[in-house]
Parts: structure tokens; C-alpha cells; sequence
């Protein structure tokens, strides 16, 4: 099967030929392992990923509709689920924040609750009274977690804009929370 053609193959696999799912197996899995890992760095979860992907190839050959490459259909399968599978960490990342945080709100006392829910709001003013374009690149930094490249990419802009912009919002963020940061440093020092 080494000389037949991708849409022969898939003729194949939709007539439930393990040798043709072989075959494809044999020629993308490497390809496609490559770009899940370029993204994730993790052996494990590359292998995992790739692994899902083509138990799905075969338990849905039969719905399978590919009509350019194989290879193609893989690429963006593979990259799909990698993208699905670092939301689903973020989500898991953001939750366990959140149950942190929570506890530890549980655990201080009204004074420090008080104390810290007025820090919060004072970010959240701070962050809304921001230039829009630096405001647009903290929160996709902060919130999202998106590297400056991510966040170039992501607004069509340079790298070096989104390193102005960052600075820009951070030294915004330190001149207008300046006085509330020292009453808080007075706070807990007392």
C-alpha cells in the first residue's frame, strides 16, 4: 500500500480496510506528532493527542469527508486539538485559581477581605481607564495568557508595538494604584 495515493487510501479506510488506516498511520503520525508537539513541548500529551486523533480517523471513517490531503486534514485536526486541549488547561488553571483564592478568602479576616476586594476594584478602574489599544494588550496578556507574538498575531500589530503597549499599561498600572499599593503595604504592616 506504500504506493497508493491518499484518495485511494481513504476509499480504503471508509470500506473498513485496517491495512489502509495503517498505511496512513505510518505516513502522518510522525508529521503530525511534530506540530502537536512544536506547540505543547510535552512528549505525553503530543503522543496523547495524536493518539485521539487517530482512534477518531478510524471510528469515524465512515463520515469522513476529506477532500484535499490527508496530510492536510490531519494538520488542522492536529492543531485543532491542541488548541482545544490548552483552553481546557486554562480553564482547569483559571478554576483552581479561583478554588485558591476563594479559600484563602475564607481563611483572612473581614479587615484583609475589605482590604483586598478594594485593591480589586481599584485594578478594575484602573484597567478600565487605560488607553484602549495598551488596555486591549494587558488583558490579552493578564486574562488570556498570550505571549507578546500570540498577542501581535492576534491584533495584527508588531511585536515591538505590543512590548510599548505593555510597558505603557504596566507604568500606568503603577502610577494610578502608587498611593493604594502603600496603604496596603501600611495595611498589613500594622
Amino acid at each position: 500500500m506504500r504506493n497508493f495515493t491518499d484518495a485511494y487510501l481513504l476509499e480504503k479506510l471508509c470500506q473498513n480496510d485496517t491495512t489502509a488506516f495503517e498505511e496512513i498511520y505510518r505516513r502522518y503520525s510522525s508529521k503530525v506528532y511534530r506540530i502537536a508537539y512544536k506547540k505543547l513541548y510535552s512528549k505525553e500529551t503530543a503522543e496523547e493527542l495524536v493518539q485521539d486523533l487517530f482512534t477518531k480517523l478510524w471510528l469515524k471513517r465512515h463520515e469522513l469527508h476529506i477532500t484535499g490531503s490527508i496530510e492536510s486534514y490531519l494538520a488542522i485536526a492536529i492543531l485543532n486539538a491542541v488548541t482545544t486541549h490548552i483552553r481546557a488547561c486554562l480553564v482547569r488553571e483559571k478554576y483552581a485559581s479561583q478554588i485558591q483564592w476563594d479559600h484563602y478568602l475564607q481563611e483572612t479576616n473581614t479587615e484583609d477581605i475589605v482590604c483586598v476586594n478594594e485593591l480589586e476594584e481599584a485594578l478594575q478602574r484602573a484597567i478600565s481607564s487605560m488607553p484602549e489599544k495598551s488596555k486591549e494588550v494587558f488583558l490579552l496578556s493578564r486574562n488570556e495568557s498570550q505571549s507578546a507574538n500570540q498577542i501581535a498575531e492576534h491584533l495584527n500589530i508588531s511585536h515591538k508595538t505590543v512590548e510599548y503597549h505593555m510597558g505603557k499599561a504596566l507604568k500606568y498600572l503603577r502610577v494610578y494604584l502608587r498611593d493604594f499599593v502603600t496603604l496596603i503595604i501600611f495595611w498589613f504592616t500594622f
